[in-house]
């Protein structure tokens, strides 16, 4: 018994010092690959580039496509608002990923408005690139307990964290090539144009809807939202309590922008104001490039509401931007 007992009780402190284990950022961004190079680029501009960031849109790949940074920024200029305009937007779902830049902008710039992406539900899980680039406080900041994926990315956490360790005692050979610069804008447009006849692999909900109706489904994404509601408030918090301002953007894949439904935006009403991308733009399958994302064409055509959106916030009601002489 006292075998077991001790080898139980070492293999805890071995686990423990795993996960306080100390990595530097720039070791965990070397690990990234794929679609994790975008947070490499997201990072960099955060963290590296000289460049201020006066306003930041966060979100999922809706935001990566679907802002255009430089855009915003131009016409912005030409209503005479000076600001630095970012997209932030990082690829796949997860609010930890959004609490997790949001941090680090807080730390590196002043923003004054982050324009935060809401869609029809918020996601029961993490971001799948977490443990990858997250400390162990990352991990952990969240209420992991309602994380329906934290059991399987806290092992992956482990892992990144042993390998890191290990790396540290004996360094594998230097890379060729380091990670990519951040450009110059965050901006990443669709060019094609959705053929709507194409089919696409129906998500765990779709599939709900159509044997049992809406009902249910909204009933689900409810009961199932509360790890995304408590990030949000997070972000929220975060915000507030270093004199940044925020917004939420409703930016959802195309059937509920289509068919923009107030209970879908309540709870972010309750916190900040709602921008709702005009039906002219979202209801019109020409500006999709998929199910899912604006194409470039729509993009640019929200570019003059969410400016003229943004000046009316910052300028016209709080005063927060300088205006050109």
């Amino acid at each position: 018994m006292k075998v077991f007992v001790g080898f139980g009780s070492g293999f805890l402190i071995l686990l423990l010092l795993l996960t306080l284990a100390p990595r530097p950022i720039s070791e965990r961004l070397t690990t990234l690959h794929g679609d994790g190079l975008r947070l490499v680029e997201v990072y960099e501009r955060i963290a590296r580039d000289p460049r201020p960031i006066d306003i930041a849109f966060i979100g999922t790949s809706h935001t990566v496509t679907g802002i255009d940074d430089r855009g915003i920024e131009e016409t912005l200029a030409r209503a005479g608002v000076r600001a630095n305009v970012a997209n932030l937007g990082m690829v796949f779902r997860g609010r930890d990923m959004h609490l997790f830049l949001t941090k680090r902008l807080l730390a590196s710039k002043t923003p004054q408005l982050i324009v935060l992406e809401v869609n029809e539900h918020e996601p029961p899980y993490g971001h799948l690139l977490m443990p990858y680039v997250a400390s162990a406080s990352d991990m952990f900041c969240c209420r992991f307990w309602a994380d329906l994926n934290f059991s399987q990315m806290f092992l992956l956490f482990l892992k990144e964290q042993l390998y890191g360790t290990l790396s540290m005692l004996w360094p594998p050979a230097p890379l060729s090539a380091g990670p990519p610069h951040a450009s110059e804008y965050g901006w990443d447009p669709i060019d094609r144009t959705w053929d709507a006849q194409t089919p696409h692999n129906p998500s765990l909900g779709d599939r709900l809807e159509n044997l049992v109706g809406g009902g249910p489904r909204a009933a689900a994404y409810k009961l199932a939202s509360s790890f995304g509601n408590q990030t949000v408030r997070q972000i929220v918090d975060l915000a507030h309590s270093s004199h940044v301002k925020i917004i939420f953007l409703y930016l959802p894949e195309y059937n509920y922008a289509a068919d923009p439904r107030p209970e879908n935006i309540r709870f972010y009403n309750d916190m900040g104001p709602v921008l709702v991308p005009p039906q002219n733009v979202v209801a019109n399958r020409l500006n999709w490039g998929d199910f899912a994302h604006l194409n470039k064409n729509g993009a640019v055509k929200l570019v003059p509401h969410l400016s003229a959106a943004i000046a009316d916030y910052l300028v016209g009601v709080h005063g927060a931007f300088p205006t050109k002489e």
